[in-house]
């Protein structure tokens, strides 16, 4: 079971991840791990296993590490889609689950965190660094309109993602997928 997976995590003091379904809860985890273990990890979501678009998109993002990466995320949208969970855990951990897809970098430092109002709506950013590497994540429950996409900037190269069109671009080029390509 994961239970005894994560208890020779702890024993060897090895990075953990989770997923909802399996710990259906972070008390849950609190209670089993500790304290001290628990602090030291992050519950994220990987909301596009099954997208056929999303895992194209990731075949095709090609980062020079030598080079200034810039990633930008954005999610929300206005009202939310259960009024007793907070954005952190709705929204966030699917901008951090894409960031780790795209970097395969899971230690980045906090920066800052902003409340920010204006014409998109009501949001917040977090801003993650990691050596050369800036991250912009915005979330919000309070936004105009639904918003989903990240967009790299590396090496004069351009990649967006965008779940709400259904887009992925790199540089100029469209990707296109199809129907029945098989992840």
């Amino acid at each position: 079971t994961f239970i005894n997976i994560l208890e020779q995590c702890k024993k060897y003091k090895l990075p953990a991840l989770f997923e909802k379904p399996l710990t259906t809860s972070t008390k849950f985890l609190e209670n089993t791990v500790g304290d001290d273990y628990f602090n030291k990890f992050i519950d994220v979501d990987y909301i596009y296993l099954y997208s056929n678009l999303w895992n194209l998109f990731l075949k095709n993002v090609s980062l020079d590490f030598s080079k200034n990466i810039f990633l930008e995320f954005w999610s929300g949208n206005n009202g939310p889609a259960r009024k007793n969970i907070n954005i952190f855990w709705d929204w966030l951990p699917h901008d951090i689950s894409m960031l780790f897809s795209i970097t395969n970098i899971f230690d980045f430092n906090v920066k800052n965190i902003t409340l920010i109002n204006d014409q998109k709506g009501q949001y917040y950013q977090i801003n993650l660094k990691k050596s050369n590497i800036d991250v912009v994540i915005n979330v919000s429950n309070k936004m105009n309109y639904k918003m989903r996409f990240c967009k790299i900037i590396n090496n004069k190269r351009s990649m967006i993602f965008d779940d709400v069109l259904k887009k992925a671009q790199i540089d100029d080029q469209y990707l296109k997928f199809d129907e029945h390509f098989s992840n």
